[in-house]
């Protein structure tokens, strides 16, 4: 399981991240050549959002080492536990042998589990705060269109360079989460 989660993150998470980045980077260019200002905001924003990503994704890192660790604690027990299942019978330890796979396995389930619920608030977070930026982005921008400052064109593709950004930025997000739980595995 290990090996697998590895191989996942270096094969397929790698292309999607340079993707990403390239895709991310391009709308942030183009950000700044339609309205400086407006980029500004946008920029500024970023560290807000990264910070908590990567303290989220430590967690996530631990969670996942946890939950590998306690799957490859119950599949080793079992293991033992089948390989002496002539001693195990000699002995009748049949019931003891089954509660504390039964425990074993619990505890890798809620592990797991707590793995999961880290993965999917930090993808929550990441989403939310990166939409959130761009609501502020459309908020100032509107602002600036009705000013006379800024023409409705130019927010609108403001907009949609930022909602690039954005996509990039949240998958990029999945991209660390996946990452951390392949560190977790290794």
């Amino acid at each position: 399981a290990d090996t697998t989660q590895v191989k996942s993150a270096v094969g397929a998470t790698a292309s999607v991240a340079l993707r990403n980045v390239i895709l991310g980077l391009g709308a942030v260019a183009m950000m700044v050549v339609t309205s400086p200002k407006l980029s500004g905001l946008v920029i500024a924003a970023i560290p807000l959002i990264v910070l908590p990503l990567v303290a989220f994704g430590r967690s996530v890192r631990r969670k996942s080492r946890q939950a590998q660790d306690t799957l490859a604690e119950a599949t080793a027990y079992a293991s033992e536990q089948i390989g002496a299942v002539r001693t195990l019978q000699a002995f009748t330890n049949e019931k003891l042998v089954t509660g504390r796979f039964a425990a074993a396995v619990d505890a890798a389930f809620e592990a797991a589990r707590a793995s999961v619920f880290a993965r999917s608030f930090l993808t929550f977070f990441a989403i939310f705060m990166i939409f959130s930026s761009v609501v502020a982005v459309l908020w100032f921008g509107s602002r600036d269109v009705l000013a006379g400052t800024l023409s409705p064109g130019t927010l609108s593709q403001f907009l949609l360079y930022s909602v690039f950004a954005a996509g990039a930025l949240g998958a990029l997000s999945e991209v660390w989460s996946e990452l951390s739980q392949a560190a977790g595995a290794a």
